[in-house]
C-alpha cells in the first residue's frame, strides 16, 4: 500500500477488491496497470507499423488519454457519475495506449 500510495489516492470504495480487501491502486490505476502489459504485448503486433504510429504519436495519445479526463473532469463536475466500469475502462484504454509508446521507447533506446 505504501509503494502506491505515491501514486495513487487509494479510496477504499473506488478500489477494486479481492475478499473484501482493497487492492492498493484505484479502479482507474488498476485499469492503467493492466493496460500497460496490453499495450507492450500489442505492441508486437504493431511494430509493422511503428514509423505511422510515431508520426501521428500527439494525436493518439490524445485519444488514449481523452475518455479519462473526460470522466474525470465530468465527474467532478457533476455533470456525469463515473462508475468503477467508466473508471476502470478509461485507465485501461488510457494505459494501453502509453504501454505501446512506452514499449515503442524502450525497445528503441536498446537498439541504439
Amino acid at each position: 500500500m505504501h509503494v502506491f500510495s505515491h501514486v495513487c489516492h487509494q479510496i477504499a470504495e473506488r478500489s477494486p477488491a479481492l475478499d473484501g480487501i482493497p487492492l492498493a491502486v484505484c479502479h482507474r490505476c488498476y485499469g492503467f496497470y493492466v493496460g500497460l502489459l496490453c499495450g507492450t504485448a500489442v505492441t508486437i503486433v504493431l511494430a509493422a507499423r511503428r514509423a505511422m504510429l510515431n508520426r501521428h504519436a500527439v494525436p493518439i495519445l490524445a485519444i488514449g488519454f481523452a475518455p479519462a479526463a473526460l470522466d474525470w473532469l465530468l465527474g467532478v463536475a457533476e455533470i456525469w457519475s463515473n462508475t468503477p466500469f467508466s473508471r476502470t475502462t478509461t485507465g485501461w484504454l488510457c494505459g494501453t495506449v502509453a504501454g505501446v509508446y512506452m514499449a515503442f521507447a524502450f525497445t528503441g533506446a536498446t537498439r541504439r
